[in-house]
């Protein structure tokens, strides 16, 4: 992976870690913990994948 294939990834990781934040919130405020729980899944998900991503930067 190039250095801008990494850093086009990175962005679009935060991205999706920010939307599906904001989703957690936007659950929490109506209620559904369920909802909640997936989004925060989702997001961890996405977190995972960037700090291994980040193993590799140099």
């Amino acid at each position: 992976m190039s250095d801008e294939d990494l850093k086009t990834r990175k962005k679009e990781l935060l991205d999706r870690i920010r939307t599906w934040s904001n989703r957690a919130e936007m659950a929490k405020l109506k209620g559904d913990l369920d909802l909640v729980t997936q989004a925060l899944e989702h997001k961890r998900n996405y977190e995972d994948e960037l700090a291994k991503l980040q193993e590799f930067d140099v």
